[in-house]
């Protein structure tokens, strides 16, 4: 059985935090760091590997999509290395191993740009197994830097405003975004074949060394003086799922995880099944990152006003119809374009209400600092096995479907249809789950809701 962890920190635990922690000056100095940083680091993701161009680059290369979902399945699933990395991370320094792993990783991509010259000298199956390793070996730094980062994260950034700043980041994240996927559309539409990504991975790379710069300057993350042996380490994660409410939250990510993950094909499936070019595929994310924008600081309002739980719960909702919305768009149409943009947009807002939603209930509810490494490694984990299978399952999917096509009644089928259907699912399912985390507030969905259309009818009147 499962029970309730409440007990304080022990007084070692409390003494160590109070010593290493900036005071708050401090951290509201180095917040705009991590703005600036997080911004940098969004443009290099998205002209890289985390956006519709990295899915391109590979399709041109020639793989094919149980490929893709392999190799877009390496960086969650070696989240699994955050059970092991974490006690490291504490020893050496969460900002240390953060700038060090952050930093190798923007290296290892320019090794991408040899991926054209070895398909034409040792041909398709030896160019595969080059990005694979490739992919494998960025995943792996990835996941050491991300499971430092979050423990540092947890202390520089102040409880009571987190939910603000999360979302002022947002919006500086997404201005970051829409610029590279501006510069990414316009490259692609003006070079050909595989020049345009080689320009692109080598100039993101060179941001990305950038915002590792800015990390420099942002407080705390120094090594914990009693960090354990891995050993300890591993009795301490056990100690975790013993936290009702952890195992909880970690019920309800994980499908959410795997929701996100599942829509990995979505590029290829607007460029196949819908008609669009591939320049319009990447403008169009444009859309989803102004969904982020125009909601964030909303989103944020919410988060510190009401609390964390109604906020990921509204989220949530959001998206569980937008796959719906997919099956139904119409295809090779004048309206496919405007449609596809109107349901990015959409997708964007509901998933920056979910995600900081869930950030904000971690950090400030389920996760307590004293034990931030083993709760946030567990977390880290659990989340990336759940989004390293859904690009696998939905490229098996894909391929099993392949052969599908038609309609039933005025519904769209094809390869895709059982893909979006099994995300609606999954999303229905992770909302109902995150009905059982205890929540941060002593607000209801419901009462929420109310009060911002009572709010928003008074200033109309």
């Amino acid at each position: 059985m499962c029970q309730e962890i409440k007990g304080p920190p022990r007084a070692d635990e409390l003494k160590e935090l109070m010593d290493s922690s900036p005071t708050r000056e401090e951290k509201m100095r180095g917040l705009r760091w991590n703005v600036i940083s997080s911004a940098l680091n969004s443009f290099f993701c998205f002209v890289t590997w985390g956006g519709s161009v990295f899915i391109l680059f590979l399709d041109n290369l020639g793989l094919n999509k149980t490929q893709i979902g392999g190799v877009q399945s390496f960086a969650p699933f070696c989240g699994l290395l955050a059970l092991v990395a974490a006690p490291f991370a504490a020893r050496f320094g969460f900002k240390r191993v953060f700038m060090v792993f952050y930093g190798t990783r923007k290296v290892v991509v320019l090794l991408l740009l040899l991926a054209p010259w070895v398909l034409a000298r040792y041909g398709l199956s030896v160019a595969t197994w080059f990005v694979m390793g490739t992919m494998f070996l960025f995943s792996c730094c990835r996941a050491i830097a991300e499971t430092a980062f979050h423990p540092w994260s947890q202390e520089f950034i102040p409880n009571d405003i987190r939910g603000k700043f999360n979302s002022i980041t947002n919006i500086a994240v997404t201005i970051s975004s829409c610029a590279a996927l501006v510069l990414s559309g316009f490259v692609i539409a003006h070079i050909k074949g595989m020049s345009a990504f080689m320009f692109l991975f080598a100039f993101g790379s060179f941001v990305g060394l950038v915002s590792v710069g800015m990390a420099y300057f942002i407080p705390g993350g120094e090594a914990l003086r009693n960090a354990g042996n891995q050993i300890a380490h591993l009795r301490a994660m056990r100690t975790c799922m013993r936290d009702v409410n952890f195992v909880r939250f970690l019920g309800a990510m994980s499908p959410m995880a795997l929701v996100m993950a599942l829509l990995t094909f979505l590029p290829l499936f607007l460029k196949e099944q819908v008609g669009l070019a591939q320049q319009d595929i990447v403008w169009m994310d444009i859309a989803g990152q102004a969904g982020i924008l125009v909601s964030s600081f909303l989103w944020g309002w919410l988060a510190d006003r009401y609390g964390s739980r109604p906020t990921l719960m509204i989220g949530l909702s959001v998206v569980c119809i937008i796959p719906l919305c997919w099956i139904l768009i119409p295809r090779h149409s004048g309206w496919s374009l405007p449609l596809a943009v109107a349901i990015s947009t959409a997708y964007g807002i509901g998933t920056t209400g979910m995600i900081l939603g869930q950030l904000r209930l971690m950090f400030n509810n389920v996760v307590p600092e004293s034990q931030k490494t083993e709760y946030i490694a567990i977390w880290y984990a659990c989340t990336g096995v759940a989004a390293g299978v859904g690009p696998l399952l939905a490229g098996y999917s894909i391929h099993l479907c392949r052969n599908v096509s038609g309609r039933i009644l005025f519904v769209p089928v094809d390869s895709y249809t059982l893909l979006f259907s099994s995300v609606t699912g999954l999303a229905v399912l992770s909302l109902f789950l995150a009905r059982r985390i205890r929540p941060d507030d002593t607000y209801t969905t419901r009462q929420i809701a109310s009060g911002f259309f009572e709010t928003l009818l008074s200033r109309m009147r």
